[in-house]
């Protein structure tokens, strides 16, 4: 998104545009650093981290399904091919804060959750993914997804 930060997607009538302000309270608020937005517009973050690996995006009932949430959740891949870290925190409903829960993984864990080669939850199991924080934010924002 080109421009001052913040940026708004307002969605009406069937057409999105980015806005210096809201149309509505947002139901989402994505928040990260110059330089990881930089690393996941040029392809260094696994493909489709924000858009739901692939599935369908956010549409209608995705996003009547995150409107009850509350809390953000910070989202860290650690050991980009590229090198260090990246991180995201992904705010619902309401004004950003400071994260209720943190996940964490390697980037290659999360390659492979967004290929739908390994399920989140076997990978959670396995040790691949840690969680810090609220679980039940957690598990709700999940299904949610």
């Amino acid at each position: 998104v080109e421009g001052a930060p913040p940026a708004f997607f307002n969605f009406a009538a069937g057409r999105a545009s980015v806005e210096a302000t809201a149309a509505r309270e947002p139901v989402m608020t994505v928040r990260l650093s110059a330089a990881d937005w930089e690393r996941l517009v040029t392809g260094q973050v696994a493909g489709g981290f924000l858009d739901g690996g692939g599935r369908s995006g956010f549409g209608k009932s995705r996003l009547d399904r995150l409107t009850p949430l509350r809390g953000t959740v910070r989202f860290c891949l650690t050991g980009l091919a590229s090198g260090g870290d990246w991180s995201v925190d992904i705010g619902l409903n309401g004004p950003p804060e400071e994260p209720k829960a943190t996940i964490s993984m390697p980037a290659e864990v999360a390659a492979e959750i967004q290929a739908g080669k390994l399920n989140p939850q076997m990978a959670f199991m396995q040790g691949k993914v840690k969680m810090q924080g609220d679980a039940g934010l957690v598990m709700q924002f999940g299904m949610a997804m």
